[in-house]
């Protein structure tokens, strides 16, 4: 895909070119699974805020973890039977960093098994989830190399079509690195340590990856200033990184001083040590990001401009990790005010899923077949029938 086109889906200021149809077939594509991983997050840190909450809390899970199931089956039916499409997908300078969002959502959905299903943690079912756990971090690692080859070798991009969406393909190593260090004390000592050196290097893998994008990031907003009002809530995917990094870090450091035995017992306190360090840095890194995200739509919403897309689910996962890491930092170091500001981004949170949530219903049923404006992070036309395409997104 050219630059042209990039420009014609609307991911520049370039105005649309005359000659895209008025109606594309939408397709079915990773996007989709972006809405599990917003429902995962909320699903598991709803209950931080009221018990309450617990109950509701778990049928989300549920529904979320059976349209991963679907989710999964229509992928691989479509791209089992036409590699072909799979391959389109990959080169595609847009599409192609949402096959990230796969791995993110088994992650996203695994993390709930901890917290609504404890009492079925034996032998079996850490050994299954050890499995999901190393099958996460396959994808997650396929994603972080694939996807970014494919960027250097076939994508035609310049500084001012550079998103936050590039950083979906990166940040999954990451997200399976926290997941392994949840995963990780539930197991026996020899597969916990196995886990633990797998989750450093998929941790490895994703931070600084992601970090030099974020520079990237900074570089294109200062030179060619704010994106358009439809791509405003992609700079909440900055949070997704550096939330995640600073959780995983500090709990595979806390989960290290239990683990390492023998002539690698001594290197526990300096990984906690490490990991509490890491877990700040990046923590104060990612509120600088989040309170300039949160003052770019600020911007655009009391400017009376900001258009309801797919593209909102970014206000939803990446808020979520960031959410946990401040869990995470405020119960390892017992902090003052540290779990009251982590569950004030739980109320954040949930308030902002609730309203994706029920402006997705809203579009789905009150606006039948009008049109949809074009998501920020996918390259569905502004000109797409929604509501009346679903089986054209199946076939396609």
């Amino acid at each position: 895909m050219t630059r042209k086109n990039i420009e014609t889906l609307g991911l520049s200021r370039s105005k649309p070119s005359k000659d895209l149809p008025k109606h594309q077939p939408i397709r079915f594509g990773f996007d989709y699974f972006t809405f599990v991983m917003g429902s995962g997050i909320v699903a598991v840190l709803a209950p931080r805020l009221s018990s309450a909450l617990r109950s509701p809390a778990k049928v989300l899970w549920v529904v979320t973890a059976l349209t991963l199931v679907v989710l999964t089956a229509t992928a691989l039916c479509k791209y089992l039977l036409r590699p072909k499409r799979f391959l389109a997908e990959m080169r595609d300078e847009t599409r192609s960093h949402f096959f990230g969002a796969v791995p993110m959502a088994l992650a996203s959905v695994t993390n709930g098994v901890f917290l609504f299903y404890p009492h079925l943690f034996g032998s079996t079912t850490a050994n299954v989830l050890f499995y999901v756990v190393l099958v996460d971090c396959t994808l997650s690692l396929f994603s972080a190399v694939s996807v970014t080859f494919h960027l250097f070798v076939h994508h035609d991009v310049g500084l001012p079509n550079v998103t936050a969406s590039w950083l979906l393909s990166i940040v999954p190593a990451e997200v399976a690195a926290a997941s392994a260090s949840f995963l990780i004390p539930h197991l026996p000592i020899h597969q916990g340590t196995q886990l633990l050196w797998i989750g450093y290097l998929m941790w490895g893998v994703s931070v600084p990856l992601a970090l030099s994008v974020l520079v990237i990031l900074f570089l294109r907003l200062a030179l060619h200033k704010l994106p358009p009002s439809n791509l405003a809530t992609n700079s909440w995917l900055t949070l997704g990184p550096l939330g995640t990094g600073a959780a995983g870090i500090l709990t595979l450091g806390a989960d290290s001083g239990h683990l390492l035995t023998g002539s690698l017992h001594g290197l526990g306190t300096p990984l906690l040590a490490l990991g509490v360090i890491g877990a700040f840095t990046l923590f104060g890194y990612g509120i600088w990001w989040w309170i300039t995200s949160m003052g770019v739509s600020l911007k655009y919403l009391l400017s009376g401009d900001y258009p309801f897309n797919f593209g909102w689910c970014a206000f939803t996962f990446p808020l979520g990790v960031f959410t946990t890491a401040a869990f995470a930092i405020a119960q390892e170091t017992k902090i003052p005010g540290g779990l009251a500001f982590a569950r004030g981004l739980t109320l954040l949170l949930v308030t902002l899923w609730v309203v994706v949530f029920v402006k997705t219903l809203w579009t789905l049923f009150h606006q039948g077949r009008n049109t949809m404006k074009t998501s920020p992070i996918s390259l569905h036309s502004s000109q797409d029938n929604f509501a009346g395409s679903i089986l054209e997104r199946l076939e396609a």
